[in-house]
């Protein structure tokens, strides 16, 4: 899994949870598991997102075909693009 920490700002749930939470059940998005609060040494509240494990990101993908002066297989863009795709159709259902 994976913690994404961000300083919570007012009292009210983040749009960002809520995007998560309406995302829960879309195959093609990284699924967040759980949200907790903690707080820093200097009383600021921190929200925290436990999300799944992910090996590699696209952003890692694309850099190291760059790296390795190599293209990516047309095979692999087209299923990278129905993921995006498909994800995209479930957010705006």
């Amino acid at each position: 899994m994976a913690i994404k920490r961000t300083t919570k700002a007012g009292e009210y749930v983040s749009r960002e949870f809520e995007v998560l939470e309406k995302l829960r059940n879309c195959k093609n998005c990284i699924q967040m598991l759980d949200i907790y609060y903690s707080k820093t040494d200097d009383g600021k509240r921190i929200q925290n997102i436990v999300f799944e494990y992910c090996s590699q990101d696209l952003e890692e993908v694309i850099k190291k075909a760059k790296e390795e002066n190599q293209p990516i297989p047309i095979a692999e863009i087209k299923d990278y693009m129905r993921q995006i795709l498909t994800g995209m159709a479930y957010v705006h259902a």
